[in-house]
């Protein structure tokens, strides 16, 4: 089982729901002891929380997967600024084009594996 981000997976299955954590949550003791449910609703149960937590991981792998994937998209922007772009070989665009295409592919190619994530080499453009 995956080790339990018990705020996000609260606030997965149940979005806005206020609530508060006092202790350490392990067991589902822990989880009837510690939980400070805010709402005039059930709060979501221990079994729901343990099913949860393998979906919310992927959630949370994925979109770390996807921020560093934007951050390295930004940080090569400024080489296919037009004054950069018309400096460069047809070899060096394409490398360059394929490597931006790459990182925006890896969201859908490593949706169902982030961590196994093959990240591109940024082209040498020199």
């Amino acid at each position: 089982m995956t080790i339990l981000d018990l705020p996000a997976i609260l606030s997965h299955l149940a979005p806005g729901a206020q609530w508060a954590i006092s202790g350490e949550v392990q067991t589902a003791e822990d989880y009837a002891s510690a939980l400070i449910w805010l709402e005039d609703s059930s709060p979501p149960g221990w079994d729901e929380v343990v099913a949860a937590a393998d979906t919310v991981a992927a959630i949370i792998a994925l979109q770390a997967l996807r921020d560093q994937r934007d951050t390295l998209l930004a940080a090569s922007d400024v080489l296919v600024l037009i004054d950069r772009w018309e400096g460069y070989s047809d070899s060096q665009r394409s490398a360059l084009s394929a490597y931006r295409q790459t990182l925006r592919d890896l969201p859908a190619a490593y949706a169902n594996d982030p961590a196994a994530c093959a990240w591109p080499d940024l082209p040498l453009l020199a």
